[in-house]
Formats: structure tokens, sequence, C-alpha cells
């Protein structure tokens, strides 16, 4: 449940789109993108607690500090995770800020403190990821797969997992295509 309707509370709607959830919001007022989310119910309403009897997870995004403060008491008497856009109030959990690229993602917090920030590390981490990694990931999934699907004991396949991450691309494909997986 994302309780408020404005700008960050679209964005962190998004975010749990993004990722296949259903979305409650509530707020007396939307921006439009609510309506462009799949499965996001819009509830205009003021805020009160009966509305987390039906969730397990709700982000405080009302422009009203008090009234963040309170979601995040409520929620918290209810066993509930909470997060609260603003600083003044406390929160069970943030969202990272992640750069994806093929199939890497690298993903940063700075605890709320500062999103924007955390989004150019992120970006500039994933700036430092060479062609050469990326291949290096590749082949390191491919032996990841071969040897999950091998008759190796479990501690076996962990060793050969574990230490693959430090092997050359050569030595990644020699292992590939040696027979012994």
């Amino acid at each position: 449940m994302i309780v408020g309707g404005g700008k960050i509370g679209l964005h962190k709607a998004r975010k749990f789109h993004e990722n296949g959830a259903n979305i409650v919001c509530l707020s007396l007022s939307h921006d439009l993108g609510f309506e462009d989310l799949d499965h996001c119910l819009v509830i205009q309403d003021h805020y009160h607690k009966k509305y987390l009897d039906q969730v397990f997870m709700v982000v405080a995004a009302t422009d009203n500090p008090i009234t963040n403060s309170q979601i995040y008491k409520d929620a918290n008497e209810k066993n509930l995770l909470c997060m609260t856009t603003d600083s003044d109030s406390s929160s069970d959990y943030n969202f990272m800020a992640t750069a994806v690229k093929d199939n890497l993602s690298i993903s940063v917090s700075t605890d709320g403190r500062s999103p924007s920030f955390a989004k150019e590390i992120a970006n500039k981490m994933m700036g430092s990821v060479t062609s050469e990694d990326f291949l290096r990931l590749e082949l390191l999934g491919e032996i990841r797969d071969k040897t999950l699907k091998s008759t190796m004991t479990k501690d076996k396949q962990r060793e050969l997992i574990r230490s693959s991450v430090k092997r050359s691309i050569k030595e990644l494909e020699r292992l590939l295509n040696e027979q012994i997986m």
C-alpha cells in the first residue's frame, strides 16, 4: 500500500509495479500516472489505520510528516513493514538505486539520505564494469548451470562455483569444455 498520491508515491508504486506487485494507493488526490499502472487500486480517502488490515507492506509518502509518523506507528502495531519517505520518520526498509545492464544489477543505498547520490554511484559503478567482466559473468553463469546439473556432491558443486569466480576467461572457457562437470 502506498499512502500518498504525489510524485514520490507514484515513483515508489512504479518500483513495486516493475516487480509485479498489486498496489493500493490511498490518497485524497493522486497523480494521473497511477492510472497507467496495471493492478493498481486507487482509494480516494483520508488515511485511517483500517486500510492496513489487508496489506503486508506500506509506504508512507504523504507530504505531512505527522501523518507519515502515524502510519509508521500503526503499521508497526500490526507487524507490517513500513517505509516513510520523509527524513523525520523511521523506516523498516529502503529502496535501492539500481543500475542494470544485461545480467548484472548494481544496487546502492544511502539509507534515504540522498537517493539521487545513490543512483549516481550505482551508475558510476556500472560504468566501470568492462566488456571482459560481462563475458566472465556469462561464462560463470554457464558453469553454474552446468555444475548444478552434474552428479557432483553439493559440497563439490559449491566449491567449484565459488572457486570459478577467481579464474580468468581462458580458464573458465577451458573449464566449460571439460567433460568432468
